[in-house]
């Protein structure tokens, strides 16, 4: 039975290989020329596999050996084929070697602004001049290491596109960081003054680091800056980025690059191993928001995600340190959250009247306070209407997850998203939406879900 379910398989990716030369051959012909005008967007998808291994019957079966020559087929139409597409404008590119030769053939498309390279293996040892409008490299490549041997070093400097046309650039693999980061140490290299939107997946490296505060001394007019990693504390500056509006990344980096913004949505993570968010606890969250309050007086947006067993306190610091915010999201982690009903109204009554002192409290209301989660006790706080928010929030985001390694996400029952949108509502008079996986609205004096 295996060996049949690789036949179909092997099949299957045959089949769909000449699916794609059929269509490069129609398209092909000299009659549709005005066809290929109007494509504006194209892709291949490679294979990393497939791509290292040679056509040796002696080696693999003939079902194998077919399907590598198909591919190699497809490979070769697809991009002999690329030339003859003028309006061509968007390239999506999968599991190839990127060598000096298709960058060349890249750079012969006239009108290709958007470039996607996704698991993609760079091989270049000459610098290139694409005039992109967008850059994404993403994935890192599933090809054997010994291809390095081609490159002077595995993350050789390479300028691959033209710095003076790029808009967006989007990099998350440390390679492929490490590879164009490092350019920018080169004494030549021109000022990235195009560039407005930048995602980055940095390694925990001090070098790369370093490399990275230089790259933003040369994007002086970011209006988005994305970092999706760990930063290493060090001592160290970054000149204004003027122009930001978007700031997503760790909350240590927000300190260095958001001096002299006027920044107006902020996203604080919490890296503590790699690319994987940890938690940030009540003093972190408490540094970090006390740092961002005097640097990001514009800010109209904030959103924190995620916060281990979270209390009432996080809403009465957000509110007292960023009064005019408009929109706030929470992401909330309680691991020992269980699903229950909330507290009656007679509970939280005798628990407000008694501060949480459950020594005053009868032994039937003691017990389940005893025993409750943060968690619970924040839904019971923000059903009592006892959570204030910025006096100017109109749209609130709640996220609930249970830890950081299942990343289970905890839907509320309707019943008690109700209850928590009408207590916030009490005391929050501007708020017109909330979204806690189901969407509520205000319409007239009226929640609706939906």
């Amino acid at each position: 039975m295996p060996n049949e379910q690789n036949k179909a398989r092997l099949l299957s990716i045959q089949n769909q290989l000449h699916a794609q030369i059929s269509l490069c051959e129609q398209l092909a012909a000299t009659d549709a020329s005005e066809i290929r005008a109007m494509v504006g967007r194209w892709s291949f998808a490679g294979n990393a596999v497939l791509d290292q291994r040679e056509v040796d019957p002696r080696v693999y079966s003939q079902a194998v050996v077919s399907l590598l020559k198909t591919y190699a087929h497809a490979y070769d139409i697809f991009f002999d084929h690329l030339p003859h597409y003028p309006t061509l404008h968007h390239l999506t590119l999968g599991e190839i070697q990127v060598n000096d030769h298709i960058v060349d053939l890249l750079t012969t498309l006239p009108s290709l602004k958007d470039l996607h390279l996704l698991r993609c293996h760079f091989i270049c040892e000459g610098d290139h001049h694409l005039k992109l409008r967008s850059l994404d490299i993403e994935g890192e490549d599933r090809f054997p290491m010994e291809l390095d041997d081609h490159l002077p070093h595995p993350a050789a400097p390479l300028q691959f596109f033209c710095r003076s046309t790029l808009e967006r650039l989007t990099v998350r693999t440390e390679r492929g960081v490490r590879m164009i980061l490092s350019h920018s140490d080169r004494l030549y290299v021109s000022e990235m003054g195009y560039l407005t939107h930048l995602t980055l997946e940095l390694s925990a490296s001090l070098a790369v680091q370093n490399d990275f505060l230089r790259f933003l001394r040369q994007s002086s007019n970011l209006q988005s800056l994305a970092v999706q990693s760990k930063w290493i504390d060090m001592q160290c500056g970054a000149s204004p980025l003027a122009h930001l509006q978007t700031y997503d990344g760790p909350t240590n980096l927000a300190g260095i690059v958001l001096q002299g913004t006027l920044v107006k949505t902020v996203r604080l993570r919490n890296f503590e191993s790699g690319h994987f968010e940890d938690p940030l606890d009540h003093p972190n969250i408490s540094s970090a928001l006390v740092s961002l309050g005097l640097m990001a007086l514009s800010l109209r947006c904030l959103r924190i995600m995620p916060i281990h067993n979270p209390t009432h306190h996080v809403f009465d610091l957000i509110a007292e340190l960023f009064p005019n915010i408009s929109s706030l999201e929470l992401m909330f982690e309680d691991s020992n959250y269980r699903c229950t009903p909330l507290r009656t109204a007679q509970e939280q009554m005798l628990s407000a009247n008694n501060g949480f002192n459950s020594d005053h409290m009868p032994v039937e209301v003691r017990a389940p306070l005893m025993n409750a989660s943060p968690l619970s006790v924040l839904l019971d706080e923000m059903s009592a209407g006892r959570c204030m928010l910025p006096h100017a929030v109109q749209q609130l985001e709640l996220r609930y997850r249970y830890n950081f390694y299942t990343t289970t996400v905890i839907h509320l029952p309707i019943e008690t998203q109700q209850r928590v949108v009408w207590g916030l509502s009490k005391s929050n008079p501007t708020l017109r939406r909330v979204d806690m996986y189901e969407i509520w609205m205000l319409i007239g004096d009226v929640w609706i879900q939906g």
